[in-house]
């Protein structure tokens, strides 16, 4: 008879686990539960025939143990990024913006000014409906900017459309920087 060999990760939260993020909270924010602290999680690593060290069975699980918790903050972040990209999808979709290009994109990325750019060029609703804040915008130019940096607009399989390069951004972020803790 065999021996079923599996890791369990038990993860607990100590007090400053707890107290961290309700420091940073604003008002509006739910508090974080103080009773959290108590709570345990055991997380299951693959069933192997043999003993495993648990560095080599925490590879195979530690997105699922140490993925961070999106705040309701993030998450409607999140909302207005969305609703970003399916406005800026349906003005390239329209054909009446094809002259803003992947470049043209860039070099407005490379200025830090993207968001007057296309606040110039698109319809005002785009940004009512989206509803971004100043703390979206400065945090999208950041990080588009920098993905401008690092990537080629082929890389997202975009030739043509600077708006469609926008959007494969936004799904990009949101595919990379987000993620909720299983449960």
């Amino acid at each position: 008879m065999g021996f079923l060999h599996r890791a369990a990760v038990i993860v607990s939260r100590k007090q400053p686990y707890v107290d961290w993020p309700n420091g940073l909270r604003r008002e509006d924010d739910v508090a974080f539960p103080r009773e959290f602290v108590q709570k345990r999680d055991v997380y299951l690593g693959p069933y192997s025939e043999f003993e495993q060290p648990l560095d080599r069975a925490l590879q195979e699980i530690w997105q699922d143990v140490f993925m961070t918790f999106e705040t309701e903050r993030q998450k409607k972040s999140i909302q207005r990024w969305c609703r970003l990209a399916i406005q800026l999808n349906g003005a390239a979709d329209s054909g009446r913006f094809d002259h803003i290009t992947p470049l043209v994109v860039v070099r407005e990325l490379q200025h830090d000014r993207v968001f007057e750019f296309l606040a110039g060029e698109l319809p005002t609703t785009v940004w009512e409906i989206s509803t971004l804040t100043d703390v979206d915008r400065h945090e999208l130019l950041r990080l588009w900017k920098m993905m401008s940096e690092a990537y080629d607009p082929t890389q997202f399989h975009v030739a043509r459309n600077g708006l469609a390069l926008l959007v494969a951004y936004v799904l990009h972020l949101i595919a990379n920087l987000h993620a909720t803790v299983p449960t």
